[in-house]
């Protein structure tokens, strides 16, 4: 066995070893032993009393030990230990602090329970137990910063479950935000004044302003590039994507969002607009592939059956209406980015407003000169509105095939109306 025990298992195997020695000592040699008169036990008795010599030298080097540890831990708690004027720096800097805090309960508590051992062993051994008035000084000042600084632990834990959500699921439920900041003010009033309710009052105010921003980074209406513009303007991290946002994101730069909401309104009116012209033009595009003339059949006197349009005045309102429409995107402020595509889909109206006028009154020519030229009448115009008719025929059977609006052939008209 080795003369140096030092740790607490080693102890206790040596303190059993010790009982059972000293009861086999009792019961092999009770009388001689107690009348000292034993020879043979000697050398044990011996062994014993510097191996309780050897653990007693142990245990004062290690309440020495134990004392620079703790002078060394109450420097350091001592110098790093949180101000107060870290209350007046931003989330991160408190939450660090916290964690210091945290950090040094647990090498405290590693310290406590050394103390512990060490006085248990004073205690077996009959030692004079030590104080320790640093490990209660610290212990003291310990408790009061936790009872402090763990009010704002409770309200970052409960802000940061609001935090981890999806900005996409969130932003529908921004009432519960506006709970939490109401339950934490009524929190705060009942509670005595110190420099921490202070601080989340503090909290509490930005993140109300900030709440009142909220909506004009809802996003419904927002492109790609809204995005990317309203990630610039909140000074978030490159790289930064809807899909990946959570409303713990917005946090971090709720002072950006308060210094910013009258350019992320005018962000969303834009947007707003650029939306409802697209729209427009959409529903311009989708009225140019589904509107379609209203036809009718018409008796040639060759025998064959045209199908010639009829309803005029629908498919020219029609066409009037969505010129209407297309002006009323004028008035918007966002209709210079659009012009490339609009001015195009303004000439195709206008010209397809005058086309239908022209088509009309070529079909109602046609239809009144076709039966004379059919009886064989005005012999010397048969040829030139033979050609014609065939050609207009050719017209008809075109739009009787597709029944587009659009489709007309806009570069006959020059022809009809001469001939």
């Amino acid at each position: 066995m080795s003369l140096m025990l030092s740790s607490s298992d080693e102890l206790d195997v040596f303190l059993r070893s010790l009982r059972g020695l000293l009861m086999r000592i009792f019961t092999r040699f009770p009388t001689k032993f107690v009348k000292g008169g034993i020879h043979d036990g000697t050398n044990n008795l011996n062994y014993i009393t510097l191996q309780v010599g050897v653990l007693k030298s142990n245990v004062i080097k290690n309440i020495k030990m134990l004392t620079d540890e703790a002078e060394k831990l109450f420097a350091r708690w001592n110098q790093f230990k949180p101000k107060n004027e870290t209350l007046s720096e931003d989330r991160d800097a408190v939450l660090s602090a916290i964690e210091f805090i945290k950090e040094k309960r647990l090498q405290f508590n590693e310290l406590q329970a050394s103390r512990e051992k060490l006085l248990s062993e004073c205690e077996q051994f009959d030692m004079e137990k030590p104080d320790f008035p640093i490990i209660d000084e610290m212990e003291a000042d310990l408790e009061e910063f936790e009872n402090n600084w763990i009010l704002y632990e409770q309200f970052n834990e409960q802000l940061q479950k609001l935090a981890n959500e999806d900005w996409v699921v969130f932003r529908s439920k921004t009432y519960l935000f506006d709970e939490f900041l109401h339950q934490w003010t009524e929190k705060l009033k009942s509670l005595p004044a110190s420099h921490m309710t202070v601080r989340i009052g503090k909290d509490v105010d930005e993140f109300k302003e900030m709440s009142d921003g909220l909506k004009y980074c809802r996003g419904e209406m927002l492109s790609n590039d809204h995005w990317l513009e309203l990630f610039r303007l909140l000074g978030m991290p490159k790289g930064t994507t809807l899909e990946r946002l959570h409303f713990g994101d917005l946090l971090t730069v709720h002072e950006n969002i308060i210094a910013n909401i009258e350019a992320l309104k005018s962000l969303n009116a834009r947007a707003q607009g650029e939306v409802t012209i697209r729209e427009a033009i959409q529903e311009l595009e989708l009225w140019a592939a589904q509107a379609e003339f209203t036809l009718t059949e018409y008796k040639h006197t060759n025998g064959s059956v045209v199908k010639v349009i009829k309803d005029w005045k629908d498919s020219i309102n029609s066409v009037k209406d969505t010129e209407a429409l297309l002006q009323s995107l004028k008035n918007s402020p966002y209709y210079a980015q659009f012009t490339d595509k609009t001015s195009v889909w303004e000439t195709r109206l206008a010209d397809l407003d005058q086309y239908l006028q022209w088509m009309n009154e070529i079909q109602r020519k046609w239809i009144y000169l076709e039966p004379i030229f059919g009886r064989g009448s005005l012999p010397s115009e048969a040829s030139r509105f033979s050609r014609v008719d065939a050609e207009f025929r050719t017209i008809l059977h075109g739009v009787s095939s597709c029944f587009a609006l659009c489709f007309i052939p806009y570069g006959f008209f020059g022809y009809f109306i001469e001939q």
